[in-house]
């Protein structure tokens, strides 16, 4: 009987400390979770946030190589891997609304996991802001190198941006290729300045009234060297040669098709680049889109009854879809891959009328750049920059109809004199050739 009792007085006793130790558990768990805790049993946390104003879609948040779509009217954001007691995070806005009629701000993003989850990341979104400045240009027709406004370009036509953010300016009316460092200071990269044909290295090498300028991966820099009626080349080092053309078959009106020299051209004055490396060039007096592949051989991909275009200018975009504006006929085309070519926006009327495409007018547009998503810009020979969205909305982003002038500042408040050439970098800024200006623009959406 003793040891039946000794027995039962450990049992119980052994009961006791299990439950004692289940007890304290629970209340090291609530203790942890009223601190912050833990999102699973690892000690691993999750990292959001909150969200504001977001009226339109394609808003892409990252944190490393992490990325959160958040949609139109969205609250709140999380990441769907969580981060280890310690780790630190860094949450960026990775891609700005896919309209860019917004654009969104993420603060409190960085920082060091503590153990709790962070739910203090902040993304505030408004309507866009278009500011424009000045990147580098006097005003007053010249060529000088220099930083800023101490440069002077005369008549520059066309722009490109290199992987670097260098903008390459086709400047026309000094017969030389610019390039302007992220930084605004300008140098001649090649060109002597004399209306003639030579290659060679930088300022030996000749142009005759460069127009249109693009660059590929690599930093080759290609030139439609418009009155010598060839594609020229520039290396990254500033040696210049020629892929297509000849100048002693310019001002003939006839498109040959062929490799090297023996392919012919009338007055070129714009480039794209492919995402396959080739180059497609706006044969103006032609009124032909003509092929170049990195062997040289060219052919004609467009001009015939489908449009028989007046182009100036012409982009291509991540998928290999080419995009130009008709200036006589006063509508923007999209031709995609496979060769098929749409109307994108114009009703055919002169004029600066916002709204759907099918309504928007236009008045004799040159430049034309597309950004990373599928946004068309254009440069509107009624002193002002459009805007083609992804959905075919057309609105006016910089510049008042046919109010000319130098003028930076925001949206409508800003002037333009004659913007011909426009690229787009790989943020979003947009960069503009003022042509009688005889500067280089920048608008960023802020």
């Amino acid at each position: 009987m003793a040891i039946n009792q000794r027995h039962a007085s450990l049992s119980i006793a052994g009961a006791h400390a299990v439950r004692t130790e289940h007890w304290r558990a629970i209340g090291v768990a609530l203790l942890l979770s009223s601190c912050g805790g833990s999102n699973d049993a690892a000690g691993n946390f999750t990292i959001g946030g909150t969200v504001s104003g977001l009226t339109t879609s394609g808003l892409v948040l990252a944190n490393g190589s992490q990325t959160v779509v958040v949609s139109p009217g969205g609250a709140s954001f999380k990441f769907p891997e969580k981060l280890a007691d310690g780790e630190t995070y860094a949450v960026v806005i990775q891609v700005q609304p896919t309209e860019r009629d917004q654009t969104c701000t993420a603060s409190g993003g960085r920082g060091t996991v503590a153990s709790a989850d962070v739910s203090t990341v902040s993304v505030s979104c408004h309507a866009t802001k278009w500011v424009v400045s000045t990147v580098a240009g006097s005003g007053t027709p010249g060529a000088s190198d220099g930083a800023g406004t101490a440069a002077s370009f005369n008549s520059p036509w066309g722009v490109a941006v290199d992987s670097n953010d260098n903008i390459l300016v086709a400047d026309r009316g000094n017969n030389k290729i610019r390039k302007v460092t992220s930084a605004g200071v300008t140098t001649t990269l090649a060109g002597s300045g004399a209306a003639a044909y030579s290659e060679g290295p930088g300022i030996s090498a000749s142009f005759n009234v460069p127009q249109g300028v693009a660059v590929d991966a690599s930093g080759t820099v290609y030139v439609a060297d418009s009155t010598n009626c060839t594609i020229r080349t520039v290396s990254q080092s500033g040696v210049v040669g020629s892929v297509a053309g000849s100048p002693s078959t310019c001002g003939r009106i006839g498109s040959i098709d062929g490799t090297g020299p023996s392919a012919s051209f009338n007055n070129p004055t714009a480039l794209a680049v492919a995402p396959d490396g080739s180059v497609f060039v706006a044969d103006t007096y032609n009124r032909v889109v003509r092929q170049v592949t990195s062997a040289g051989v060219v052919t004609s991909l467009l001009g015939t009854a489908a449009v028989s275009p007046q182009i100036y200018g012409i982009a291509a975009d991540s998928s290999g879809n080419l995009y130009f504006p008709d200036s006589n006929a006063q509508k923007i085309y999209k031709v995609a891959a496979n060769g098929t070519v749409t109307l994108l926006a114009g009703s055919g009327a002169i004029g600066t009328d916002d709204g759907p495409s099918a309504s928007a007018s236009f008045t004799a547009s040159y430049g034309i750049a597309v950004d990373g998503s599928g946004n068309v810009y254009v440069g509107d020979s009624g002193r002002i920059i459009r805007k083609i969205s992804p959905t075919g909305r057309v609105s006016t982003i910089a510049g008042s109809p046919y109010v000319a002038g130098a003028v930076d500042g925001i949206g409508s408040a800003a002037a333009f004199e004659l913007p011909t050439g426009l690229a787009v970098d790989r943020v979003g800024n947009i960069y503009v050739a003022d042509n009688l200006n005889n500067n280089i623009r920048k608008i960023e959406a802020r």
